[in-house]
Order: structure tokens, then sequence, then C-alpha cells
């Protein structure tokens, strides 16, 4: 694809129109190069007639369709093309030929449907939905009846060849003869009489006008015809100089002629005839149809030359070619003349004086300017102006006064100039930054606190603040004197800064190399990331219209976004920024914008002026007008693991079903162009977007890959169209897709689902609805829910089987652990009872023998006074060593059980802790003898031994209480002390502490099958609960000592 410049160079700049001219070619998809008409269908698409078939086209692809294809078609040399009001795409070929596309489907009428002989050269419908055929032999000819029937010529007439038919908005039918225009009423054509307009109107070329009637160009001028009468306007016309191949009315109300050989005219009641030419961009073939599109764009297709855009320059550029000596553009400024002047590294600047592109400052006096980089305006009239050589120049009543190195100023090469409030001049070099200030110079340098010597911005705010941006040190700010550094430690993106701009209410905008748009208030930054906010990384010299948009040189080009909704977004009241990226397509002659600051400029008079690297741009923000048409979707192709699925249907809301379909090929505006070998293939059986859809799309088990081909129609910026998609069912929230017009999926779980796809157009205008479709994903065998739940089954029950069989080693551990802690603890008793045993008949037997007989050696020696009190004293001990033997022996087998039975003997228990301390005890014991066995009881009465013991040593207690209660199918044992408390240990702990000890009474509780607790904390005292349960029922009686 080729782009075009302005022919309109002459024109006053204040109302110069530029025109954009892109244009198509064989290598960019389109099957052949000549287009010999154009046409829109209701979808969308634009539809375009070659001698190489049908092409289809959405901006960005064409798809190609022809007799190989397209069942139906009478033939690939296609010369006219005609959408009736059904959608239908009447079509006729180089040879006559006469088919209608509509429903996917073409027809071709023959003889059998009244088509004449010789054929038909072109078609049309009136406001009754009537269709007429009319050629250059055939005459006229009408729909009735299911068939084409001649209509009779008027009287007078032998021949009746025709050279156009056109409906006016009234949906009354012209017919175009080279001796007149003629109507149709009442069932007979009438000729337009000689009176109402120019005498032999005849061949003339004619096309409908969107205010009524239709527009007619003659040799006698342009005038417009409505209900019967020519409007008494007559607009002179240029000389042609060729042949008119076309007339079409844009929505503006312009009319615009096209010529075989001449270019193109455009007819503004505003502005009157301009001219396109080769020179504006125009292919040197000569012109074969033309057609206005919905958006206003018009299209002209040639012999030769392919498919031509043509569309108002946003973007007005002021280059070489109207009298800039220079390319490329740093700075741009205004004085307080109202001049434009420009920068641009030559030894003169240059200004635009009234329309005029001048030298501003001529030779020899300018020769001094060693390479002109900025200019500003001072507040007193004069210019400053910066150069490569470091130096600054006040220009003032037509003279030069230099500051350099000789006066201090040190900071290089000047990359931004700065006047603030009280007329001091800042310049930022790659050396610095200096100040000139009443012919004072001051320099700032690292050694003075500056984080970079590369200074490339400056801004200023309402309280004095001077704000500095460096390449690679961040942002500085200076006050009282003083530096103070912010860089990406502090919140910056990017260390690189390219801009500043503070706007009414101190917001500072830093526009960096790298890190996009950052936003500075309150010693705080927001980022504004690519996802969200803005897409461009690099942002360049800003300015704010007058509506509180911020304009902004980046990557992209040059972007428009609300100031408003940037501080809504960063405040978390958006969720995206709306923008707008205008490029090489809106009349731009490069996306390489920005230079050295000032690099842009709100004129007086609201125009918004640029620096690019091809001359100087503006724009008037009030002539901008928003493309207020979304831009219909439609899904246009789906590919499962990457072979296209035949005979879809789309859901389409909100949009006409239209046409569309087959072998595809692309050329993308950002210049990437499809393969050859795509460009070569077509597809054997073509989809087009009116044919018979199914409304869902099904993923069989074996298929992985699905991916969703789809369109935005929108012809004034295709590359801007912009997409999100969501697989409801699948996808949390939309996804954006940037401007692919593709998504895929890999190995969706299997379900149902329905895609969606949304797009908006250059202004941000979105289509709400969009298009969808359903898909199926067809579970595999072992994805079905019956085998699912035989799985789950199957699973369930090995997972039980394994459970059974963990809880049974379990119970079988568990039970071995009781049976080792029942075994020791009888041994553990029997070991008891040996020792007290032994000691009782043994050591205490032989101790009673040595006691007798110490009592007999004091009876014999009782005159022998010491020999008496010696065995006085071994009896005596023995007396005691007998004692202690024998509280030994009980410790060890507690005989009270033997004696007195479980009940008396836990009573008894608590008789010597009471008496060996100030402990009150409470008893409540319910009748237990005989209730369990030996073991058990013995168990039972450690437990409660080892927890008196523990409260008697360690619980600093004054009451206490021991409660034994007979239930039903238990016996409920509660210990409690009102003692200082203790923080109770864990399960490890408590082992690892050895002794008898909780761990041990614990055990004992358990081999009786029992449950075992234990509450305490520092300061709340000790309660310890047992539940033994019982091995059969039998009577107890309750009594209560109080000791």
């Amino acid at each position: 694809m080729a782009s075009g410049g302005t022919s309109c160079r002459a024109v006053g700049l204040t109302n110069q129109t530029d025109f954009a001219i892109d244009a198509w070619q064989t290598d960019d998809g389109l099957p052949q190069s000549s287009v010999n008409s154009i046409a829109q269908t209701p979808d969308g698409y634009l539809w375009l007639a070659t001698f190489n078939g049908l092409a289809r086209f959405d901006g960005v692809r064409f798809t190609v369709f022809d007799s190989s294809n397209l069942p139906g078609l009478p033939g690939n040399r296609l010369v006219r093309l005609y959408v009736d009001r059904e959608g239908g795409l009447w079509m006729i070929t180089e040879y006559n030929e006469v088919a209608r596309l509509k429903d996917g489907r073409c027809r071709t009428f023959t003889a059998a449907d009244g088509v004449p002989a010789e054929g038909a050269r072109w078609v049309g419908e009136d406001g009754r939905g009537g269709r007429w055929l009319a050629g250059f032999k055939a005459g006229l000819w009408r729909w009735q009846n299911g068939r084409f029937v001649p209509v009779p010529a008027p009287p007078g007439f032998a021949e009746w060849p025709l050279r156009a038919l056109v409906t006016d908005t009234a949906g009354r039918p012209w017919f175009n003869h080279r001796d007149g225009l003629f109507g149709f009423e009442n069932g007979r054509l009438i000729p337009l009489p000689e009176s109402a307009g120019p005498p032999k109107a005849g061949a003339n070329p004619v096309c409908a006008s969107r205010a009524g009637g239709f527009w007619m160009v003659s040799p006698a001028g342009l005038r417009r015809h409505v209900e019967g009468n020519w409007l008494p306007q007559l607009w002179p016309c240029p000389d042609f100089k060729a042949a008119i191949e076309g007339l079409c009315e844009d929505p503006a109300g312009n009319l615009w002629v096209e010529t075989y050989k001449n270019g193109v005219f455009r007819f503004s009641p505003a502005q009157g005839w301009q001219h396109l030419t080769v020179e504006s961009g125009l292919t040197p073939h000569p012109l074969r149809s033309l057609y206005c599109d919905r958006e206003g764009n018009v299209w002209a297709g040639s012999d030769g030359g392919g498919l031509l855009r043509i569309k108002t320059r946003l973007w007005k550029m002021i280059t070489r070619g109207e009298g800039l000596g220079i390319d490329a553009v740093h700075s741009v400024c205004q004085d307080q003349q109202g001049r434009i002047w420009f920068g641009g590294g030559t030894t003169k600047p240059y200004w635009l004086d009234q329309g005029v592109v001048s030298v501003a400052i001529a030779a020899p006096q300018s020769d001094v300017l060693d390479g002109v980089r900025a200019v500003l305006p001072a507040r007193d009239g004069a210019m400053w102006i910066g150069t490569y050589g470091g130096n600054v120049f006040r220009y003032r009543n037509g003279a030069l006064t230099r500051y350099g190195k000789a006066e201090g100023l040190l900071a290089g090469s000047v990359r931004a100039l700065l006047e603030d409030r009280q007329g001091t001049l800042w310049v930022g070099g790659f050396d610095g930054l200096s100040r000139i200030d009443r012919e004072r110079v001051t320099h700032y340098s690292r050694r003075d606190g500056l984080s970079s010597e590369r200074v490339w911005a400056l801004a200023e705010d309402s309280k004095a603040r001077l704000y500095v941006g460096t390449a690679g040190g961040g942002l500085n700010r200076f006050q009282d004197g003083r530096f103070t550094a912010y860089t990406r430690e502090q919140g910056l993106p990017d260390d690189v800064i390219q801009a500043l701009y503070v706007d009414a209410e101190d917001v500072l905008w830093i526009g960096t190399h790298g890190g996009g748009l950052s936003r500075f208030q309150a010693g705080r930054f927001f980022n504004y990331r690519v996802k969200g906010g803005l897409v461009a990384r690099g942002v360049g010299p800003m300015l704010e219209d007058d509506e509180g948009r911020l304009w902004m040189a980046s990557d992209l080009g040059i972007v428009r976004v609300s100031r408003h909704e940037l501080n809504e977004f960063a405040a978390g009241r958006r969720r995206s920024v709306n923008y707008v990226a205008f490029d090489r397509s809106d009349g731009l002659a490069t996306v390489e914008v920005g230079g050295i600051q000032p690099a842009c400029l709100k004129a007086r008079d609201g125009k918004l002026w640029f620096g690019t690297a091809k001359g100087a741009t503006f724009v008037d923000p009030k002539e901008l007008r928003v493309n207020p048409l979304p831009p219909p979707v439609i899904i246009d192709e789906v590919r499962i693991d990457d072979e296209v699925v035949e005979e879809q249907r789309s859901e389409v809301r909100g949009q006409e079903s239209g046409d569309g379909g087959g072998g595809e090929t692309e050329k993308r505006r950002d210049g990437e162009t499809a393969s050859a070998d795509a460009r070569a293939q077509k597809s054997p059986s073509p989809r087009l977007s009116d044919s018979p859809f199914r409304d869902l799309v099904t993923l069989q088990p074996h298929q992985r890959r699905v991916e969703f081909r789809f369109t935005g129609l929108s012809f004034t910026a295709p590359a801007k169209v912009q997409f999100r998609y969501r697989m409801e069912g699948f996808d949390p929230d939309w996804v954006d897709g940037g401007t692919a017009r593709s998504a895929s999926y890999t190995r969706l779980p299997p379900g149902t689902y329905r895609f969606r796809v949304t797009a908006c157009n250059n202004d941000g205008v979105w289509n709400e609805t969009g298009a969808s479709l359903a898909l199926i994903v067809v579970p595999a065998w072992w994805q079905t829910g019956w085998f699912q739940a035989l799985a789950l089954l199957g699973v369930g029950g090995v997972v039980f089987g394994l459970y059974e069989w963990r809880i049974l080693q379990l119970k079988r551990r568990r039970a071995m652990q009781h049976e080792f802690s029942r075994r020791l603890i009888a041994s553990q008793e029997n070991e008891r009872q040996r020792i007290a045993g032994e000691l009782h008949d043994g050591l205490g037997q032989n101790l009673l023998v040595i006691k007798n007989l110490a009592a007999l050696g004091v009876r014999s020696a009782q005159n022998d006074p010491a020999k008496s009190e010696q065995f006085t004293a071994i009896s005596h001990l023995a007396s005691q060593a007998v004692g202690e033997v024998r509280q030994i022996a009980h410790a060890l087998r507690p005989f009270e059980l033997d004696r007195l039975g479980l009940t008396k003997a836990l009573t008894w228990m608590v008789k010597p802790v009471a008496e060996s301390s100030n402990i009150r005890f409470s008893v409540e014991m319910d009748e237990v003898d005989g209730l369990f066995p030996p073991e058990f009881e013995i168990n039972l009465y450690r437990v409660v031994q080892e927890s008196l013991s523990n409260i008697l040593k360690h619980s600093q207690a004054t009451t206490a209480r021991l409660q034994v209660k007979r239930e039903p199918r238990q016996v409920r044992v509660t210990i409690q002390d009102q003692g200082r408390g203790f923080v109770v240990p864990t399960a490890a702990s408590a082992s690892a502490s050895g002794g008898m000890g909780l761990t041990d009474m614990s055990e004992r509780v358990r081999i009786m099958g029992g449950q075992f607790s234990i509450e305490s904390a520092p300061g709340a005292g000790t309660l310890l609960r047992l539940l033994i349960p019982l091995p059969a029922p039998g009577p107890g009686s309750k009594a209560q000592t109080c000791l």
C-alpha cells in the first residue's frame, strides 16, 4: 500500500484542505489491479469488481471470490456492482451478464428471467423496490411478475440506448439518455422538460443528493434537481479535460467528480473546487470507479493502479513544499505578533506569517547562529534562540545578543528553554542547567545537587517550583536553592524524562522514554501502564487544548486523551482510559514527533502545532469530528486445528447480515503483509458473511485448538480498530485483544461456551453488541459423566478399602500398644508386689527379730545402764525401720484394696493428705466396689493417688475436691483444686518429662478404655476428668465425707 500527499499548496493555509490518499495493489491482496466498480453492503463490507473476480475488503484483508469458489457467478470479469435495499449484491460482467449474491447464494439471471440478449450495463432500484436493468443497446427493462420485461421507448425515439441509471433520495428512478433525462411515472417514461434545466442535459453525469433530488454536471455548470425543478444556484465547473467516470456525494454534502485521466475533483459550496492529481498521491493510471462509504471515505478504482482511498487529512503539514527550508522541525513557538517560528538545525529560523513561510532571520545576520535547536518567545517581545553549539541568542529589534561560555553559559548543546514567571531564562543541555537572569548567568551541575547533567525538559508550577527532567537522573525539583531528586526508587517509571507539563491544578505530567506517562502530585507518582492506560511507552512533548484534553507526542504518533479520564483512572474510578492516536493515516508525514523544548504549541487561534522529522504539523481541534459509527463486528472464520470450519453461522446482533467469505489475503496498515502462500490460495468452499450459519461450532474430543477470526468494519482507520473478546464460561473477564483480529483457545474443558467479540473505531466508539458464536466442546469417553461416575466409584472403593485397611492397621497397632501397656503395668504391679512381699517377709521380719532381741537385751542389762541405753537405742531404730519398711511396702502394694475395697481405699487415701497440709478436701464417693477387675482397680487407685500427690506437692491450693460418680454406663471421676495451675504440656513434652506424671496417668486410663482430660492455666487451678466405662452394671450407694 502506498501513500500520497496534498495538491492544495496554492490555497491559503487557514482554509487549506489536504487529502490523505492510500493505495492497495495486487501485492496487498487485490486479485487484479483494475477496480471497475465499488459498493458497500449493509453489513459494512466493501466489495470490488475486478477483471479477476469479486473482492471483499474489510480495510485490512481482501477475500477473493471467482467462478472457482462461488457457484453461480457467470464470469470473473466484473464491471458493475449495485447493492439493493435487501442487501443483495448485483454484479454485471464485461459481457453484460447479470447475477445477484444474497444469503451466500449467487444467482445468474438469464434469458429465462427476461434478461435481453444484449445483456445489461446498469442495474438499479426505485423507492418501491422495483428493479431495473439498462444498457447501451438493450434499452430499459423492469422486473415484473418474476422476470424482467422491456419498457417501451418514449414516443419519437427509434433507438433507446441508455448511458446511466440513478435513483434519487425520494426513490424516483432517472434514466440518462443521450438526448435527455427521463423519469418514470404512471407506467411510462417522461422526459425532463428542457425548460426545467440545461438544454440537452442528456449524457451528462448525475448522482443522487443526500439533501434530496440529484446532482448533474454539465458544460453549463453544476446544478441540483429537486422535486421536478432545477434549483437556481448554478456553480461553474472547471475544465475537467477528460471524460467523467463517476460522481458521488459524501456525508458532508461535498460532491466528488472522477475523471478518466485527469484525477479527481472535489466541490464544496464553502470552499469551491479542488483538484487532486498524481502530485496529490493519485495513481497515474486512468480512473474507472468512484464510491463514498458510510463513514465519508471516498474510494476510487483505477484501470491498472489498484484501489485508492481518499480522505480529508486531519493534520496539515508545513514542509519544504510550503517554503520551509528544513526537514526536521525541532522547536515551534508563537511570538507576540502571532507568527509561528520553526527551528530545525540550520543557521536560519523560519516563521509562518499570514499564511506564508519564510526565513525569520536572514543571512548574513543569521550566520552566527550555529545550528538552531530551540526558539522561545520572551515576555518582553524578544525571541530566545538556543543552538547546537551551546549558545543562546536574544533577538530583539533586529539585533542578536549572544550568551555563551564566555558569559558563563555552560549548559552545552541546548535541549530545553523555559522562561519562568519572573522572566528568568532557564537553559537545559547536555552539560547541565544554566540560568540567565538580567545578564547574570548561573550554572548548575552535579556539584550543586543535580542528579544528572543531561537536562532534557523543564517546567514551572504556580508556586515557582522548577522541575527539571533529566536523561538518566530522573526528575529534579528546584526550590529554595536546593535540588530534590526523584527516581525509580521513589516511583518514577523511567529515569529518562523527555517532557514535562504542569496543568492548571499544579499536577505535573511526565513523559518518559520507556515508561510511558506519569502523573506527579503531592509527592506521589501514578504511572499509566500499557494495560488499562496508554499503549505508548515513549511519551514526548505535550500540551493541553481548550477542552481539557492532553495531546502528546509518542512512539505511536500524536496521542489525544482526556485529562479528566486520566485523573479518574488514577483515583480508581475508571478501569481504562480512552485515547485516540493520530498517525500517517490521519495526515502525519511521519510518526517521529517531538524535538527540543518547546517542541509543541497551542496557538492563539486554538490550533495545535508539533515538530516532526518531516516538517511541522498542525491541527484545529474544533474541526475534528468524532466518527460516531461503531464498527459492525463479524466472525468471518472459525478454524479447528488449523482447518476451516464450513457452513457456520455467526450471530451478529444490531446489524444486517451481509456478504463475505472465501480465500483471504491480508495486509495490515502497519506494513505487515500476509505470506505469499496465503495470498496465492483461495478457500475451495468460501464462507460468505450472509450465508446460512449454524449458531454453534462443535469441538470433538480429538480436536484441541479452536481459532476465531473476526473483523471490525471501519474504513476511516482500519488499523486502529480495537477488539476485546471473551469466552463465556471460561474467561472471567473481557480480554483486550488490541488490533489483532483473531483469538484462539487450546484444550478447553468439555462444556458449552459462547465466544463474544466487540470492537471500537478509531475514536473509541464501541459496538457493545458485537458478534457471538456458541461453542460445544464434546467430552472424550473418559470425560463423560458415566465414566467419571464409575471412576469415582472405583476410586472411592479403592480409597475406602485403603482407609479400612489403614484403620485396621491402626486398630491392631493400638491394640498391641494397649496390650503392651497393660502387660508393662501389670508386670510393674507384680514387681511391686514381689518387692513389697520381700520387704515385708524378709527385711521386715529381720528387723522385728532385731527389735525383739534388743528388747531382751534391755531387760538383761537392767543393772548396766550403759548397755541398757544401747539396747534401747537399737530397739527404737529397729521400730523406725519396721515402720518405714511397712510404708514402702504399702506404697508398692496398696493392701487397702484387699482389706477395705476400692471405695474406702479411695476415701481413706484423702485423709493423710488433708492431715499433712492445710488443704480442705471435699469427697463425694459412690459405691464402686466390684465394678472393675483387680488390675483396673489398681490403675484407678494409682491415678487418684498420683493426682492427690501432685495437689499436695505443687498446687499450693487451699481447697480441693474428689468426686467419684457412678453413671449407668460409666464411672466419672473428677479431681479439682483451686491452686496456682500450670500450662498443660503437649503429649511429646509430657512424655519427655519422665516419671509417672500425666503420661502414665493417661496411659492407665486408656488401658481401662476410658477418657482422660485435664484443664489448667496459670492462676486458674486444675481440673482433671476421668470417664471409665463399666464392664457390667452394678448397684451403688452414695456417701459424702468432709474432712
